[in-house]
C-alpha cells in the first residue's frame, strides 16, 4: 500500500514527478539502445570507414548522453529532496523516524521509476520503428528484454543515491532551523 504522504506529494507536484519519470525514461531508453544497437555491415570499400566512424560517433554520443542524463537526474533529485527539508522536519517533530522518511522517499522513487522505465521501453520501440523506416540498411536496434529491469534499477539507483545524500543533509540540520526553512 502506498503511503498517503507519498500520494499527496506526487499529486501536489505532478509536473515534477512527470519530469522525473521522463528523465528516467530517457536514461532507460539510452541504456537499452546502447545494449541493442547494431550496425549492419557493408562490404562496399568506401562505406567501411564511414560505417566505423558512425559506430564510434553513435556510441560516444549515447554514452555521453547517458552520463549527462544520470548526473542531471541525480543533481535534480538531490535539490528536490533538499527543498523538502521543512516537510521532513515536520514529520520528525510528529515522531517519524528517519527510516520512515527514507521509506516514503523510496516509495516515491519506485512509483516514478516504474513509470519512467515503462516510458523508456516505449521510447525504444518508437525509435526502433523510426529507424527501420529512415535507415533500414544501416542501424538496427534489438530490444533485449532481459535488460529492462536492470535499466530501471540503474536509473532508480541514481535517484536513491541522491535521496540518501539529501536526507543526510536534511538530518544534519538543527530541527528548529529546518522547521523555519524557506523554499
Amino acid at each position: 500500500m502506498i503511503h498517503r504522504v507519498v500520494v499527496g506529494h506526487l499529486r501536489g507536484h505532478a509536473q515534477q514527478a512527470l519530469l522525473n519519470a521522463l528523465g528516467i525514461a530517457l536514461v532507460v531508453m539510452i541504456m537499452l539502445i546502447l545494449a541493442g544497437a547494431t550496425f549492419r555491415e557493408t562490404h562496399q570499400a568506401g562505406m567501411l570507414l564511414i560505417n566505423k566512424i558512425l559506430k564510434v560517433t553513435f556510441a560516444s554520443m549515447l554514452w555521453l548522453g547517458l552520463l549527462v542524463g544520470m548526473v542531471l537526474m541525480t543533481i535534480n533529485r538531490y535539490s528536490q529532496v533538499g527543498e523538502r527539508t521543512q516537510q521532513f522536519a515536520i514529520l520528525k517533530t510528529l515522531g517519524a523516524s528517519w527510516t520512515l522518511i527514507y521509506t516514503l522517499l523510496l516509495e516515491e522513487v519506485i512509483l516514478v521509476t516504474v513509470a519512467g522505465t515503462i516510458g523508456g521501453i516505449g521510447l525504444v520501440y518508437a525509435i526502433r520503428l523510426l529507424l527501420a523506416h529512415l535507415v533500414p540498411d544501416l542501424l538496427f536496434i534489438q530490444v533485449r528484454y532481459e535488460l529492462w529491469p536492470l535499466a530501471g534499477i540503474t536509473a532508480a539507483a541514481s535517484f536513491l543515491f541522491a535521496d540518501l545524500c539529501g536526507l543526510w543533509a536534511a538530518s544534519a540540520e538543527d530541527l528548529i532551523e529546518a522547521l523555519s526553512y524557506e523554499q
